[in-house]
C-alpha cells in the first residue's frame, strides 16, 4: 500500500462514539492533527480530541447543512453508520452522502456489515444495502468496511453463562464472524491514509467463524466448568428482549439476525483485516480470555 499525501483532510462522523473516537486516535498516529476533522452532535463532549488539535465541528445526520459545513475541506469522509430505526437511519446515511458530495469530498469510507442484502432477515442489512448503492450512485469513489459482529457485544449474546451453566440463543448450527472495535479502528486509519482502496468492499473480521457451540466450549475453558449451548425458539429471544425494554427496531433486528445465522449468512471468514493490519486481529478466544481473566484459552 502506498502512502497518501498526508495534507489531505479527513473528516469522520461519530467522533464521540466508540468506533469514531478510536479511529480518530489511530489517525493521529499517522497524520497531523490539523488534517483531521471530527463531526459530532455535541462538540463539548469531544474536548479530548479538540485539545489534541483536531478540528471538532458540529454535524447532525438529521441536518444536511450542518454536515456540509462539518465536511468542508475534507478530501475523504468516513461515514460511521448510525443507530436508529431503519427508515430514519437510511435517510440519515443518504444525508451524509449528499453532504460529503456537496462539501467537495472525493472519497467515502463507509462502515457497513457482512452480507448487506436487502433480502436478508437481518433487518439492518437493508439499511446498509441502500447506503452502499447510494454511495456508488453518488459518483464518489468508496471503500466499504463490511464489519463482522463486534467482539465487545459478545456478552450480550451469551448472557450469564457462569450462573446459567448454558448459553441460550436461537442460532441453530449457524456460525458468526467477529471483529474487535480497536482492530477495526486501526484498519480504518490505515485505509484512510494509504492508497489502493478505491471502489473496494472489504469483509472485516478475525478470519474465524464460530458456532454458538464453539463459543460455549471457549466459555467452558474460561470458567473451568461445562457450559452448554441451548438452541431456543426465536420467540423466546423476542420475549426476553421485550422484557429488557429494548426498542422494537432493535428487537426485530436481533430476531432477524438469529434467522440470518440459521441461513448461514453471517459466517464468511476473511483474512482482509489481518492483511490490512499486518498481524493477526483479536479473535473470540483472546477476547474471552481478556474479558474473563482466564490464563489459558484455545480456539
Amino acid at each position: 500500500m502506498l502512502q497518501l499525501n498526508t495534507k489531505n483532510m479527513i473528516a469522520i462522523t461519530g467522533g464521540n462514539g466508540h468506533l469514531g473516537r478510536a479511529t480518530a486516535l489511530e489517525l493521529l498516529k499517522r497524520v497531523d492533527p490539523d488534517q483531521l476533522i471530527v463531526s459530532v452532535r455535541e462538540p463539548e463532549k469531544a474536548t479530548e480530541l479538540a485539545e489534541k488539535g483536531v478540528s471538532v465541528r458540529h454535524g447532525d445526520f438529521n441536518d444536511l447543512s450542518s454536515l456540509v459545513r462539518a465536511f468542508q475541506g475534507a478530501e475523504t469522509v468516513l461515514i460511521i453508520s448510525g443507530d436508529a430505526p431503519n427508515e430514519v437511519r437510511t435517510r440519515q446515511h443518504r444525508t451524509a452522502v449528499d453532504a460529503a458530495r456537496q462539501a467537495g469530498a472525493r472519497h467515502i469510507v463507509y462502515t457497513s456489515i457482512l452480507d448487506p442484502d436487502p433480502a436478508s432477515p437481518f433487518t439492518f442489512a437493508a439499511i446498509h444495502a441502500d447506503t452502499e448503492q447510494y454511495i456508488i450512485d453518488s459518483g464518489l469513489t468508496y471503500t466499504f468496511f463490511r464489519n463482522g459482529w463486534y467482539l465487545e457485544t459478545l456478552p450480550l449474546l451469551v448472557g450469564n453463562p457462569a450462573e446459567n451453566k448454558a448459553i441460550y440463543f436461537p442460532a441453530g448450527q449457524g456460525r458468526l464472524v467477529f471483529a474487535g472495535r480497536d482492530d477495526i479502528a486501526e484498519a480504518l486509519a490505515i485505509v484512510l491514509t494509504t492508497a489502493g482502496h478505491h471502489n473496494q468492499a472489504y469483509d472485516i473480521n478475525s478470519g474465524e467463524s464460530h458456532s454458538f457451540t464453539d463459543i460455549a466450549v471457549l466459555v467452558s475453558q474460561q470458567l473451568g466448568e461445562p457450559i452448554t449451548y441451548v438452541d431456543i425458539p426465536a420467540a423466546s429471544l423476542e420475549e426476553g428482549l421485550q422484557k429488557a425494554g429494548l426498542p422494537e427496531f432493535v428487537i426485530a433486528a436481533m430476531v432477524g439476525m438469529s434467522e440470518a445465522l440459521k441461513q448461514h449468512r453471517l459466517e464468511k471468514a476473511s483474512d482482509t483485516l489481518a492483511t490490512l493490519l499486518g498481524r493477526s486481529p483479536k479473535g473470540v478466544a483472546q477476547y474471552l480470555s481478556e474479558l474473563m481473566g482466564a490464563s489459558q484459552v484455545r480456539a
